[in-house]
């Protein structure tokens, strides 16, 4: 299983009230009534088995992408990121992967490590 990493990069005022209050954490960062913008990463895990591309993350509960096709399970990565940030943080946000698309494809497989 191999590592990418993904930046996570709050938008102003991101929060929403809902009366919960802000979340403690997000993953290993901890949120707190100042979290109004900050970048962050998470380890975003990739594996392939059976022709199957899977993306998952130990940080980011509920993130699990997997299809036959790498390029298409890849670019879901990111938008799912910023869905469930806010449906399950109350904090918008936008993620993009810290290495390229075309870079990664150029490792060799034994090698990726996001």
């Amino acid at each position: 299983m191999n590592k990418q990493k993904v930046l996570i990069n709050t938008l102003s005022n991101s929060t929403q009230s809902s009366g919960d209050g802000i979340p403690e954490s997000v993953g290993n960062v901890k949120l707190d009534e100042e979290f109004i913008k900050r970048c962050f990463t998470v380890n975003i895990l990739y594996q392939e088995a059976d022709d199957y591309h899977y993306f998952t993350s130990d940080e980011l509960a509920g993130l699990y992408i997997g299809s036959s096709d790498f390029h298409a399970a890849h670019n879901s990565v990111c938008p799912t990121i910023e869905i469930l940030m806010e449906a399950n943080h109350k904090v918008r946000c936008s993620a993009q992967f810290l290495m390229p698309f075309d870079e990664f494809l150029e490792v060799p497989n034994e090698q990726r490590s996001f």
